[in-house]
């Protein structure tokens, strides 16, 4: 594999996890581990990292001037010790706000999640760093509110853009900033549930669709146990099963990034779509497995 250069950009995440056997209506549960740790982009650098070492990874965010951020400076720069070169650029603005913080309160045996995330720096980028890489990468932009299409064609032409989200909940503002953003994007990732309330369809096919026809390239809409994929020059709605599944209770954290991260390096590598979304089944589940293997949660 050559090498490939990927920007990843927008929402940079101090994670509290907090693992539980399952979540206790009106009452507490008992939690079986918990940790801190760097998500978001965090998550695809890691992702990538595992994937492949012949990416040069530059990195566009917002840090607040606090403990959290200091942390995510420290973290990278470790990261790049222990993999060298691999991080090329890590723009880390210093912001007046704090460093955006989420609580994950992970359920293991039905392998959901829930959280609550309090939004600071990063989610207030009003502008994206032009690296000229070979694919730029937007986390969140549904949580980007002042990224708008000026700073989507500010990106380099010859650059490969995508987009994904990470709210199943969308106002008629938001949803309408997203809209006018695909038309300058190449490759949308959701999950069923955030397609269908961006796109206001009833079903995933029919949001798998309607991204589609929007975006210059592919909707790439991802499950546990499927993803589906479509442009404007499909008759159908292209699906492809994932393989294999997790099956011992687990946490599932950060599965959609690394999803992402195997997609963008089978692609870059050459595979066409459908090809890169089976190699990306596979790594999720190869990385997942010996993550749960490790952890031992």
């Amino acid at each position: 594999m050559k090498s490939f250069s990927v920007s990843l950009h927008g929402n940079l995440i101090m994670d509290n996890h907090y693992y539980v056997d399952q979540f206790a209506l009106n009452d507490s549960s008992k939690c079986i581990k918990s940790y801190s740790s760097p998500g978001a982009i965090a998550n695809l650098v890691v992702g990538l990292s595992e994937v492949s070492h012949k990416i040069k990874i530059n990195i566009d965010s917002a840090i607040g001037d606090d403990e959290n951020g200091r942390y995510l400076k420290r973290w990278f720069s470790n990261f790049n010790k222990l993999n060298p070169c691999m991080i090329k650029d890590a723009s880390l603005k210093l912001s007046e706000e704090k460093t955006s913080t989420a609580t994950i309160i992970s359920e293991v045996i039905n392998k959901r999640r829930s959280s609550i995330v309090e939004w600071g720096a990063c989610s207030q980028i009003n502008k994206l760093e032009d690296f000229k890489s070979d694919w730029a990468h937007i986390l969140y932009i549904d949580k980007l509110e002042k990224i708008n299409v000026e700073s989507i064609k500010s990106l380099s032409n010859s650059s490969i853009i995508s987009v994904d989200l990470c709210s199943s909940n969308f106002d008629d503002i938001t949803r309408e900033r997203i809209i006018s953003l695909l038309p300058y994007v190449d490759f949308v990732f959701s999950s069923k549930e955030e397609a269908m309330h961006l796109s206001e369809k009833d079903t995933y096919l029919e949001a798998a669709k309607y991204l589609g026809n929007l975006c210059k390239g592919y909707s790439v809409i991802h499950s546990p146990f499927n993803c589906v994929f479509y442009n404007r020059t499909n008759k159908h709605v292209m699906s492809v099963p994932v393989e294999k599944i997790i099956q011992s209770p687990a946490s599932v954290n950060g599965a959609g990034d690394t999803f992402t991260a195997s997609f963008i390096c089978a692609y870059l590598s050459g595979k066409e779509v459908g090809e890169s979304i089976m190699n990306a089944h596979k790594n999720t589940f190869k990385i997942l497995s010996k993550r749960i293997e490790n952890e031992k949660v």
